[in-house]
C-alpha cells in the first residue's frame, strides 16, 4: 500500500500573509502503519488543526475558515514557523508524545511558483527574495528546528544543479529530496517539470562538469519523484514509467491533479504499480476522500486474501541517501561556483 500524504495546510504565494515560502503543510505517516491506521492518526491531527483555527483569538476572520481547491485548511501566515508550531502542537495535543512519533511532515515548496527569472533569486516572503545559499540556510534551520520534516518537495528549479547538490550535501543524512513531475503527455518516457517555464530548461554552465550521479535526476540526489496524474490515459506506458523507476531504486509518488474529479482510479493505480507516497490532497473534499476511502477498501480486500505485505516488512522501509564521496577537483568547482547571472556588475 501506498504512503498517504494529506495537506493540512496550504498557503505560499497568493495566498493571505507574506509568507510565501511553502506551498503546502503535508502529513504522512511513518512506513510500518497500515494505511487505515495512518490516516486515522492524521484525521485525528486534522481535526485538531481546524478546531485551534475556527477558534484563533489572535488572527480571527473569515481568512481561517477557508478551505481551498485541495481540500485543506487555509490560515494567514507571516513565516513557515507558524503553521509547523500549530502542527506540531495539533500532533502532541491529539495523538500524546508517544504516538506523536509515528507522524513525519512533508514541505511542497514549489520552487517554480517563487522563483524571479530575472533576477534569479527566490520569493520566500512577499518583498524579500533570497539567494540558492540563503534559501538552504533557512531550509536547514526549518529542519533543525522542526526535526520532524523529513521531505522537501520541489526545493529549486530543477536548472538550479548546484543548489540541489548543496542542498543534499546538507540535509539528505534526515531529509528526503523530491520533485513535482506530471504525466501529461505519456506516449514516451519523456518526463518534464510540472511547472516547466521556458527558462528552467536552461543548463548550468557547470552542467557538463557535474557527474551524472550528483544532478537532480540522480536517484542519490533526489531519490522521489511525484507524477501528478493529469491528461494521461495509456495505463500501459504509466507502469512502465513508474516500473523504471522501481528499477532505478527510485521512490515512485503519484500526485491527484489541481482539478480533480471523483473518480478514484489512481488508488487502483497507485497499489498495482507499487507506489511508494500518494499525495492526496486536504479531507475536505469528496473527490479527495473518495480516493482514501477506495485505499482503504483495496487494503482490506488485500489483508482478507492474504495478500497484503505486512507495513513491518524491510520493503516499507525508507532508506535516507548515505554521504556521497565526490573527486577533489569536483568539489572544489562546484564550492566555487557562481552563476554568471548572479555577478554583480562593476562600476564604471
Amino acid at each position: 500500500m501506498p504512503i498517504p500524504m494529506i495537506t493540512v495546510i496550504q498557503n505560499g504565494k497568493g495566498f493571505s500573509g507574506k509568507q510565501s515560502l511553502v506551498k503546502e503543510f503535508i502529513l504522512l505517516p511513518k512506513p510500518h502503519l497500515s494505511f487505515q491506521e495512518g490516516i486515522d492518526l492524521i484525521s485525528r491531527v486534522n481535526r485538531n488543526i481546524r478546531d485551534t483555527l475556527y477558534q484563533s483569538k489572535t488572527n480571527p476572520g473569515a481568512a481561517n475558515k477557508c478551505i481551498t481547491d485541495i481540500g485543506s485548511y487555509t490560515c494567514s501566515l507571516e513565516t513557515p514557523q507558524q503553521a509547523l508550531e500549530l502542527i506540531e502542537n495539533a500532533i502532541v495535543t491529539s495523538l500524546g508524545n508517544e504516538m506523536a512519533s509515528n507522524l513525519s511532515i512533508a514541505l511542497n515548496i514549489a520552487a517554480n511558483e517563487i522563483y524571479d527569472h530575472e533576477k534569479n533569486k527566490y520569493e520566500s516572503a512577499t518583498g524579500a527574495l533570497k539567494s540558492s545559499d540563503e534559501l538552504i540556510d533557512q531550509f536547514a534551520d526549518l529542519i533543525s528546528k522542526f526535526p520532524r520534516i523529513m521531505m522537501l518537495i520541489e526545493p529549486f528549479i530543477n536548472s538550479d544543479q548546484i543548489a540541489w547538490y548543496r542542498l543534499n550535501l546538507r540535509i539528505s543524512k534526515f531529509c528526503l529530496l523530491a520533485n513535482n513531475l506530471r504525466l501529461s503527455d505519456i506516449s514516451s518516457h519523456e518526463n518534464k517539470n510540472s511547472e516547466t517555464s521556458e527558462n528552467n530548461d536552461v543548463i548550468s554552465p557547470i552542467d557538463n562538469k557535474i557527474p551524472d550521479i550528483l544532478k537532480p535526476s540522480s536517484s542519490l540526489i533526489m531519490p522521489v519523484n511525484f507524477y501528478k496524474f493529469e491528461n494521461a490515459t495509456n495505463v500501459t506506458h504509466i507502469g512502465g514509467l513508474l516500473s523504471d523507476i522501481n528499477e532505478k531504486k527510485l521512490f515512485s509518488g503519484l500526485s491527484c491533479s489541481l482539478n480533480e474529479t471523483d473518480d478514484d482510479f489512481l488508488a487502483d493505480l497507485a497499489v498495482g504499480n507499487q507506489v511508494k507516497f500518494l499525495k492526496i490532497g486536504g479531507f475536505n473534499r469528496s473527490e479527495r476522500v473518495n480516493k482514501i476511502n477506495r485505499l482503504i477498501d483495496i487494503e482490506y480486500y488485500l489483508s482478507d486474501n492474504k495478500k497484503l505485505l505486512d507495513p513491518k516488512s524491510e520493503q516499507r522501509d525508507i532508506n535516507f541517501s548515505p554521504e556521497i564521496e565526490i573527486p577533489a577537483d569536483i568539489s572544489e568547482t562546484i564550492s566555487n561556483y557562481e552563476d554568471p547571472k548572479n555577478a554583480k556588475i562593476g562600476k564604471k
